[in-house]
């Protein structure tokens, strides 16, 4: 019994070296990346992963930069996330298990391209505004609002 899963949201891997050991596998490795994660994280993250792509801010550098340009670099692009718009208003809206589910799929996204990224953005506005949303009260709600829409 063979179920159908959509794995059509899953690019397939460049042509490369590897194609005659890919050619001989009795799986296919999109279902088997489905067993790994599911559905709806990997949609988030390819989601995430074109968008980041298309910007050339986040273009990985030839060389090694110096520290200071690397910080730089990272606080650029941590203010750019709020501009591309990963993460939807309707986010919100939902419970919190998806909502952090959704958050923290984004953030591995991030990680991958640029683990300095990640890290700034889940400290900076992440771990700040959970830490006032859960032990603020309804007078906290603007400096909410305002650290995680960066103004």
């Amino acid at each position: 019994m063979t179920s159908a899963v959509d794995t059509s949201f899953i690019p397939d891997l460049p042509r490369g070296p590897l194609d005659t050991y890919r050619s001989r596998a009795n799986f296919d490795w999109k279902k088997l990346r489905l067993i790994f994660e599911d559905a709806y994280t990997l949609k988030i993250k390819y989601k995430a992963w074109n968008t980041l792509e298309a910007d050339p801010l986040f273009a990985k550098p030839k060389c090694t930069l110096p520290a200071d340009e690397q910080k730089r670099r990272t606080a650029m692009q941590v203010n750019r996330l709020t501009d591309l718009n990963l993460v939807p208003p309707e986010i919100y809206d939902l419970s919190y298990k998806h909502k952090t589910k959704f958050l923290m799929s984004i953030n591995e996204a991030l990680h991958s391209i640029c683990p300095s990224m990640s890290v700034k953005a889940a400290l900076g506005t992440g771990l700040f505004t959970n830490a006032l949303n859960a032990m603020g009260s309804e007078r906290h709600l603007d400096y909410y609002n305002a650290a995680w829409n960066v103004d």
